[in-house]
Formats: structure tokens, sequence, C-alpha cells
């Protein structure tokens, strides 16, 4: 928020077009359907990148736009990260 990006909604959970839920993400900007994901080092397991992955285009097909971050890049890279994420939502 310091970097001028509006403060977001935590652990934000989506919707289908029916109502039915699709999936719970770490933060959302619900107008512009932009999440972003903290990807920790259990998302290299390899069932759970094919369920990751399966998610992925489920929030996809639905509209999102799903940035992920890791730790590493969180501690060398925010200022990129900031950039993609005013990018991708328009701000």
């Amino acid at each position: 928020m310091l970097a001028g990006v509006p403060a977001p909604v935590s652990q934000y959970v989506i919707r289908d077009a029916a109502g039915g839920f699709l999936a719970r993400v770490d933060l959302a900007w619900p107008d512009r359907r932009v999440a972003l994901e903290y990807d920790g080092v259990w998302h290299a397991d390899a069932v759970q990148l094919r369920a990751d992955r399966r998610r992925l285009n489920r929030l996809t097909a639905a509209g999102w736009i799903i940035l992920h971050v890791t730790a590493d890049r969180l501690h060398h890279d925010l200022d990129r990260i900031i950039r993609d994420l005013a990018t991708v939502a328009g701000w």
C-alpha cells in the first residue's frame, strides 16, 4: 500500500457464475479480478503442482488474473512484484 497499490482483501473467496466455490486466494482486488498468491515450498511437490494448475485453470476461466509470488521473489524483487501487479490491475 505504501507503493500506491490499493489495499487488498485477504483470504478472498472466489465463486463461479452459479455461486459455487472456486478458490480462496491469499490477496485479491475483486474489482479488478486480480489475485496474488504466495507459493511456499510445498507447491513444488508434483501432486500439489497438478492441483495448483487445475485450480489456476478454473480461476483463469472465470476471468481472474493470478500472480504468484515465492519467498525468494518477495524478499529480493518486491519492486517488480508491485510493478507487475500495477500493470495487470491497470493502476
